[in-house]
């Protein structure tokens, strides 16, 4: 798979020239490599981020270190915080009030 990426991702730059060009992974569940060093993407949709977030505001528990460790994705594998896209929804997720913890919320 890492192969086929490159390859996309060099493709992908070709028509950008010298222009800024940051490749997006959108690969759940997330997989760190793919924005490594040597990996062929820039950054990945940051899925644990989304399960955080979603956890919080459907009034689960709140756990502070949890969070410390969602934010700072470097203590999830990736080395950069610029490695990830922190998101709520997606074109591949449910919209926050179509997620089932969430369709009572106006009652």
């Amino acid at each position: 798979m890492l192969n086929s990426l490159h390859w996309i991702t060099r493709e992908a730059k070709k028509p950008a020239g010298n222009k800024p060009f940051y490749n997006i992974a959108e690969h759940i569940p997330e997989l760190p490599e793919l924005v490594a060093a040597d990996g062929p993407m820039e950054g990945c949709w940051h899925e644990s981020f989304r399960i955080f977030a979603l956890e919080i505001l459907a009034g689960n528990t709140f756990d502070i270190e949890k969070l410390k460790q969602v934010l700072d994705a470097k203590q999830q594998g990736y080395q950069n915080t610029t490695n990830v896209i922190n998101y709520l929804a997606s074109h591949d997720r449910d919209h926050l009030l179509a997620e089932a913890r969430f369709r009572d919320i106006d009652q």
